[in-house]
């Protein structure tokens, strides 16, 4: 009975656990933009778009010249 107890209480906290993790903030490098597709979206000011272009759009790179990467 107290094995069972026991386990309960764990699933119960490891489920609390789960449900309150809050998502790690995301800075301005490791944030991913698209341009383009089916909303017309567009770069934020200094950065460029590059393809391939299909319906959900293309990826922001940052500058506005260069070469957009494989």
């Amino acid at each position: 009975m107290k094995f069972t107890s026991l386990l309960s209480l764990g699933t119960a906290l490891a489920f609390v656990g789960f449900a309150s993790a809050v998502p790690a903030p995301q800075d301005a490098t490791t944030t991913t933009h698209y341009c383009g597709g089916e909303n017309n979206l567009q770069c934020p000011t200094g950065w460029r778009c590059c393809g391939p272009i299909t319906q959900f759009g293309g990826i922001c790179y940052q500058g506005t010249t260069g070469l957009c990467p494989l």
